[in-house]
C-alpha cells in the first residue's frame, strides 16, 4: 500500500458458466487494524503484510460447472466509509480458506430446506436504489429508499419508512452520510374506540474530512391521536472526534 491508512475488501463470489455473478459472503478490514480493532497501527507504506480478511458465515452449495471468484478492492464503498485518501493496494499472494460439509463425516443429519418462493413479496416499484455522479464537483453518491407499507402487529398495524444516502468527493475524499427513519406503530383500539399512532422518527447525519468525523442524531417520539399531535420524548447527540486511522 501506499498511504498509512488502507483497507481491503474481499467478495466470494458463484459465477455461473453464462458468466452471471452472484455475491457469496463478502469481508471487509481496515488494515490499521490487522492486529484486532482494540488497536490502531499506521501502515509504513512499501512494507508487505500479512494480513486475515474474515468472510461472513454463509452456507452455499457450488453446483457442477460454476466456478468460485474471489475479488479483492481497497475499498467497499458505500457500505463502509472509504479511506481517507487514494491509496494503491498491491496483493503479493494469498490463500481461500474455506469450510466444508461432509455429510459422510458430520455426527448431524444433513439439513432440509423447504422450497423458496418464485419472487420476492416486496413490491421492487416501492424501492429507490440510485447512483449518481456530479462531474463538475466531483462527487459521487448512492441513494435508497423504502418501506412504508402497512403490516399486521399484536396490537394494530405497522410500518416504517426508510431513506439513505452517502456521498463521496473523488478529490479530497470529504464524504457525508444521512439518514433519516420513520416507524409507525398504530393501536387500532385503546378501549375508546379511536385508532392511535405511535411514531419514532429518527435522522442521523455524519460528515468526515480526512481527520475528523462529526456526528448528529435527532430522535423524536409523537403520539398522534384524537386530540392531535404531542411529542412525549426526544433527543438529540452531537459529537466530533477523530477518525483514528479509520
Amino acid at each position: 500500500m501506499t498511504t498509512p491508512v488502507a483497507s481491503v475488501a474481499a467478495r466470494l463470489c458463484d459465477v455461473a458458466p453464462d458468466g452471471t455473478s452472484t455475491l457469496v459472503s463478502r469481508g471487509f478490514l481496515n488494515l490499521t487494524r490487522r492486529s484486532g480493532m482494540a488497536t490502531a497501527e499506521p501502515l509504513v507504506p512499501g512494507e508487505i503484510y500479512e494480513t486475515d480478511v474474515e468472510i461472513d458465515a454463509t452456507a452455499w452449495r457450488w453446483a457442477p460447472g460454476h466456478v468460485l471468484r474471489l475479488a479483492l478492492a481497497g475499498a467497499d464503498w458505500p457500505n463502509a466509509i472509504a479511506p481517507p485518501s487514494p491509496s494503491t493496494l498491491t496483493v503479493h499472494g494469498g490463500e481461500l480458506v474455506l469450510p466444508a460439509y461432509d455429510s459422510t463425516t458430520s455426527p448431524y443429519p444433513a439439513p432440509v430446506f423447504a422450497s423458496g418462493d418464485e419472487k420476492a413479496a416486496e413490491d421492487p416499484t416501492e424501492v429507490t436504489w440510485r447512483t449518481s455522479r456530479d462531474v463538475l464537483a466531483r462527487v459521487t453518491g448512492a441513494f435508497i429508499e423504502h418501506g412504508g407499507e402497512a403490516y399486521e402487529t399484536p396490537h394494530g398495524h405497522a410500518r416504517e419508512h426508510y431513506v439513505g444516502e452517502v456521498t463521496v468527493q473523488t478529490e479530497t475524499f470529504a464524504q457525508s452520510a444521512r439518514s433519516d427513519v420513520t416507524f409507525v406503530v398504530q393501536y387500532d383500539d385503546d378501549g375508546s374506540g379511536v385508532p392511535v399512532d405511535c411514531v419514532v422518527s429518527s435522522q442521523l447525519r455524519i460528515d468526515a474530512d480526512e481527520t475528523d468525523l462529526d456526528v448528529t442524531i435527532e430522535l423524536t417520539c409523537t403520539e398522534t391521536g384524537p386530540a392531535g399531535d404531542r411529542i412525549f420524548g426526544e433527543r438529540s447527540w452531537h459529537r466530533r472526534f477523530t477518525r483514528d486511522l479509520a
